[in-house]
């Protein structure tokens, strides 16, 4: 049997407030994992080199492929898009930069789950953390009928696994508070429930500086607004 191929799909940015610690962490994740075919896509915010510096220090190690991104900055939707667009892998791993792996085996445990289902998408468990060193909140994701309301059950972003398929579904551009939601309910539409990986692949990172922290209340209710009436009409 053909070995799968993983491609992590990751979005970053970095205006020297954190983005390259955090990023370093979840490179580390990736050059633990015990499965051995991995590549990385990078699709950078930044208008520093810091990011890039970053990519070629680790790419004796990750099979790293560093895309400078300029279209829709400040969305990480789009962000990811570019990333996605450009990964090749048979499984789509997306992962922001605040988050990592949970352990060495947690890929494995993806292509394992994939190959037991034969998956369309699917929702990793995961955990939260401050600090990487305790955890707290655990993610064990379900779907909820509502999740176009914000009622978001299944997680962020890093706990997506996606078949690459023809016809891919892509994040929406100009979304960040509900951007998950919004590719979730699509998801559903389209492929039918996720599977749930029950065992936990992926660590939240909660810290100050990360986006839903700096988006405003009115940006919040704006979003969700949105995509409510999206929803009550055809949207594809």
């Amino acid at each position: 049997m053909k070995q799968l191929k993983v491609t992590i799909a990751i979005p970053t940015y970095d205006d020297n407030n954190g983005g390259v610690e955090n990023l370093n962490n979840l490179f580390e994740s990736i050059a633990a994992q015990d499965y051995p075919s991995i590549d990385v896509v990078i699709s950078d915010h930044s208008e520093i080199l810091t990011i890039k510096d970053l990519c070629e220090s680790f790419s004796e190690v990750l099979d790293i492929k560093y895309i400078k991104n300029d279209k829709d900055r400040g969305y990480w939707g789009s962000n990811l898009n570019t990333a996605l667009i450009n990964s090749s892998g048979d499984l789509l791993k997306p992962m922001l930069q605040d988050d990592y792996f949970f352990n060495d085996s947690a890929i494995s445990t993806i292509v394992n789950n994939f190959e037991e289902n034969n998956f369309k998408w699917a929702m990793c468990a995961g955990v939260h953390t401050q600090d990487r060193n305790s955890f707290y909140n655990p993610v064990l994701p379900r779907y909820t009928e509502d999740i176009h309301k914000g009622n978001n059950k299944l997680g962020g972003p890093s706990g997506l696994v996606i078949c690459k398929l023809p016809g891919q579904l892509y994040f929406s551009s100009h979304l960040n508070w509900m951007g998950d939601c919004d590719y979730y309910k699509r998801s559903f539409k389209r492929h039918g429930l996720p599977t749930i990986i029950e065992d936990t692949c992926v660590v939240y990172k909660q810290w100050a500086g990360q986006m839903t922290n700096t988006i405003t209340d009115k940006q919040k209710q704006e979003e969700v607004t949105y995509v409510i009436n999206k929803f009550r009409t055809p949207y594809e």
